[in-house]
C-alpha cells in the first residue's frame, strides 16, 4: 500500500470515529447529572381549651346575721396543649352589686394554682393558673363563690358573664370561653347556705 492510500484511509478512520467518540462523551456527561432537595419539618403549637356548662346559679337567702357564702363545684374544662408557660385568666363583665363579691378557683395538675381569686372588678384579667406546662387536663374543676355582705340589700336574679382565657405569652396567642353566673339574695329562709359570723 502506497503511503497515499495509508493516509487516506487513516483520514477516513478518524472520521469515521468521531460520531462515537462525541455520543459517548454525552452519555457520559447525563448519567453523572444529579438533583437534590431540602425538606423542612416543623411542629405547629397547640393550645385549646374547652369548658362545660354554666355553673349553677348562686342563690342565697338571708336567713340569719353575718356574711352569707354560695358556692358551685359544677363545672369543669379540659386543656390540650404542647407548648410550656400559658396560663389561664378570668374576668367579668360587669361589677358586682354593693356588698356582693365573686370568686373563683381552678385545679390544675400541670401549672401553679392561685387558690381563690377575687373577681367582682369588671375588666380586669386575673390569673387563675400560671406557668402551666405541655400535657393533658381533662376534668378539671372550676369551682365558684359567691360571698355576701351582711349590709347587702336583696337582689333579684341577675347575671354575670366570666371571660376565661388561655394565653401564650410568648406568641401572643388568646383563645377565650365564657361562662355565665346567676346569682340571687333574698330575704327569707329555705336554702341550705353556709354563714360565718360577721367582724
Amino acid at each position: 500500500m502506497s503511503a497515499l492510500r495509508r493516509l487516506i484511509f487513516l483520514t477516513l478512520f478518524l472520521l469515521a470515529s468521531r460520531p462515537v467518540l462525541g455520543q459517548s462523551a454525552a452519555t457520559t456527561s447525563t448519567t453523572t447529572a444529579s438533583a437534590s432537595h431540602t425538606v423542612s419539618i416543623g411542629i405547629q403549637a397547640i393550645t385549646v381549651m374547652a369548658v362545660s356548662g354554666d355553673p349553677l346559679p348562686l342563690t342565697a337567702v338571708r336567713d340569719t346575721e353575718g356574711t352569707v357564702r354560695v358556692q358551685d363545684a359544677s363545672s369543669h374544662y379540659n386543656l390540650t396543649t404542647n407548648v410550656d408557660d400559658v396560663r389561664i385568666e378570668a374576668a367579668l363583665d360587669f361589677p358586682m352589686p354593693e356588698g356582693f363579691r365573686l370568686r373563683m378557683r381552678a385545679e390544675t395538675g400541670l401549672g401553679q394554682s392561685r387558690g381563690v381569686v377575687n373577681l367582682s372588678d369588671a375588666g380586669r384579667s386575673r390569673t387563675l393558673i400560671g406557668s402551666i406546662g405541655r400535657g393533658l387536663e381533662n376534668g378539671r374543676l372550676l369551682e365558684y363563690e359567691l360571698l355576701i355582705d351582711p349590709q347587702a340589700e336583696p337582689v333579684p336574679m341577675q347575671e354575670r358573664r366570666v371571660t376565661l382565657s388561655i394565653v401564650n405569652p410568648r406568641t401572643g396567642f388568646r383563645q377565650e370561653v365564657t361562662q355565665v353566673v346567676s346569682f340571687s339574695l333574698e330575704q327569707a329562709p329555705g336554702l341550705d347556705i353556709l354563714t360565718e359570723p360577721s367582724n
